[in-house]
C-alpha cells in the first residue's frame, strides 16, 4: 500500500540522513574536544595554555564563518537538484577534509604552514556541516508523515548531538587510555584519521536511499535569489528561532567540559568525572530531542520553542554559579536541569524552521538563516566564554541568556504577534503526487 511503501521509505531515508549526522557532527565536535592537543602543536609559541586554548578555540570557531556559504552551496545542490545529492557531497567532503587533519605535520616541522592547513581543512569542514545538518532535517522531515514531522526533525537533532557524544568519548577514552605526552605528539591524530571508516557506511546509506519526490516535480532555477527577492522576513524569523541552539550548546557541551578541566580553581575531583559527565548528559540530550520533537507535535512547535528558550535562558546563570563549586553531585542536577530545558527548546527547532519555507527554496533557506545564526553566536562563544571566565564565571551564561531572550521575542514576534498573512506549510508528502497543509503545526 501507498502508506507502507511511505513509512518504508522515510526509514531508509532517516536512516541514510541520521548516519550522515552523526558521522559529521564527530567530525566537527572532535576538534572541540582535542583543543588542548591541537593548541600545543600547532601555536606551540603562546604564552601559556590558557593562550593555545583561545588560539585552537578560535580555529574552531573560523569553521562557523564558512557555514552560512556552506548552507547556501548545498541548499542550491538540494532544492535543484535533490536532497540525496547534497547529502553524499557533504558527506564526502567532510571526510575527506578530517582525515587530512590527522595528517598535518606540526608547527615544529614546518612553521606557520601547519597553522595555515589547519585553518584551511576547518574551513573546509565548516563548508560541509553547513550544508549537512539542514539538508539532514529538511528532508527527513519532508518524508515524515504530516502529524510527526517534530518527532523527525528531533530525532535528526538527536543525531547531531549523538555525533558529537560519540566525539566525546572517543576523545575521553583516549585521555584516559593514553599517557598525557603520547596523546600530545601523535595520539590527536588517531580519532581524525578513524572518520574514514564511519563515513564509508554513511555513503553507502545515502546511494541506497530514495529522493524526496517534490524536487522532480518543480525545482527553483534560482533558489538563493528567490530567498533573498520573496523571503527575507522568512530569513528573519527563522535566524531569530534558533540564535539559542548554537550559543547554548557549544557553551554548555562543548566549552564548558574544558573549563571544567583546565581553567577553575575548584576542578571536579578524578579525572574520569566531567568526562563522564558531559558523555552520559549528550546521549541524554540525544533521546530527549524526538521526544520533545513529538510533544511539539501535539502542543505547537513555537510553544515549547519559547518555553524551552525561556527556561535556559532563567537557569543557566544560577547553573554556571554552582559549576563553579566543584562539586559532583550538584555539577550532576544542574547539567540534568540545562540538559532538559535545552531538549525542550531544541527538540522543536528542526520542523519549526522547515516551515518557515516552501518546500521549493526551503534546504536554501533553512541553511542561510540556521548557519547565519551559527556564526552570529556560536563562532565565538569558546572564545568569548573563556575571556570572560577570567573576569567571573557567570558572565558567559549571563550572555548567553541574553540571547536566549532573544530568542524568545523573536518566536513570539514572528509567531503571534506578526505572524505571516499566507501560509507556507504546504509540503510535499510521501505518496507520489499527494500534497497536505501540515494543519497541525503551531507557529508562523
Amino acid at each position: 500500500t501507498q502508506s507502507t511503501w511511505g513509512v518504508s521509505m522515510w526509514n531508509k531515508k532517516s536512516a541514510a540522513s541520521l548516519v550522515g549526522n552523526i558521522l559529521e557532527w564527530y567530525d566537527f565536535a572532535i576538534f572541540g574536544f582535542l583543543a588542548k592537543e591541537i593548541g600545543h602543536n600547532f601555536f606551540p609559541s603562546s604564552e601559556d595554555k590558557t593562550s593555545q586554548l583561545i588560539d585552537a578555540f578560535s580555529v574552531f570557531g573560523c569553521a562557523f564563518v564558512m557555514r552560512p556559504i556552506g548552507g547556501v552551496l548545498f541548499g542550491h545542490i538540494g532544492d535543484m537538484f535533490g536532497r540525496k545529492k547534497a547529502l553524499q557531497l557533504s558527506v564526502v567532503i567532510m571526510a575527506f577534509s578530517t582525515f587530512v587533519v590527522g595528517l598535518i605535520p606540526r608547527y615544529q616541522d614546518i612553521g606557520i604552514a601547519s597553522t595555515v592547513l589547519l585553518v584551511f581543512l576547518r574551513l573546509v569542514q565548516g563548508l560541509s556541516v553547513g550544508g549537512q545538518l539542514v539538508g539532514s532535517f529538511t528532508s527527513v522531515i519532508e518524508l515524515s508523515p504530516p502529524h510527526r514531522v517534530g518527532e523527525a526533525g528531533g530525532m535528526s537533532m538527536g543525531t547531531t548531538t549523538l555525533g558529537i557524544f560519540t566525539g566525546s568519548i572517543v576523545a575521553g577514552c583516549f585521555n584516559l587510555a593514553m599517557s598525557k605526552h603520547d596523546l600530545m605528539e601523535w595520539g590527536w591524530r588517531i580519532p581524525f584519521l578513524a572518520s574514514i571508516l564511519i563515513s564509508v557506511l554513511s555513503i553507502y546509506l545515502q546511494n541506497q536511499a530514495p529522493e524526496t519526490l517534490h524536487i522532480n516535480e518543480r525545482p527553483e532555477k534560482h533558489p538563493i535569489r528567490t530567498v533573498m527577492q520573496s523571503h527575507l522576513r522568512d530569513v528573519a524569523a527563522a535566524t531569530g528561532g534558533c540564535v539559542l541552539w548554537p550559543a547554548v550548546f557549544y557553551m554548555w557541551f562543548m566549552w564548558l567540559p574544558t573549563y571544567q578541566c583546565e581553567l577553575t580553581d575548584h576542578p571536579l575531583p578524578g579525572k574520569a568525572t566531567e568526562f563522564l559527565l558531559n558523555c552520559g548528559f549528550l546521549l541524554v540530550l540525544s533521546c530527549l530531542l524526538p521526544i520533545f520533537g513529538r510533544l511539539a507535535d501535539m502542543w505547537g512547535l513555537s510553544l515549547l520553542t519559547c518555553v524551552g528558550a525561556l527556561a535556559v535562558a532563567i537557569i543557566l546563570p544560577l547553573c554556571m554559579l554552582v559549576i563553579a563549586e566543584g562539586e559532583p553531585f550538584s555539577t550532576a542536577a544542574v547539567d540534568a536541569a540545562v540538559t532538559l530545558a535545552v531538549a525542550v527548546y531544541g527538540g522543536a527547532l528542526p520542523a519549526k524552521l522547515c516551515e518557515c519555507f516552501p518546500p521549493s527554496v526551503r534546504q536554501t533557506g533553512v541553511g542561510l538563516a540556521y548557519n547565519f545564526a551559527q556564526v552570529l553566536f556560536g563562532s565565538s562563544i569558546s572564545v568569548l566564554a573563556t575571556t570572560m571566565s577570567k573576569t567571573n564565571v557567570i558572565f558567559p551564561a549571563i550572555y548567553v541568556s541574553a540571547i536566549g531572550l532573544l530568542n524568545v521575542f523573536a518566536v513570539v514576534y514572528f509567531s503571534w504577534i506578526n505572524p505571516r498573512k499566507e501560509s507556507t506549510l504546504e509540503q510535499t508528502l510521501i505518496e507520489p503526487k499527494i500534497n497536505t497543509s501540515l494543519c497541525c503545526l503551531a507557529g508562523v
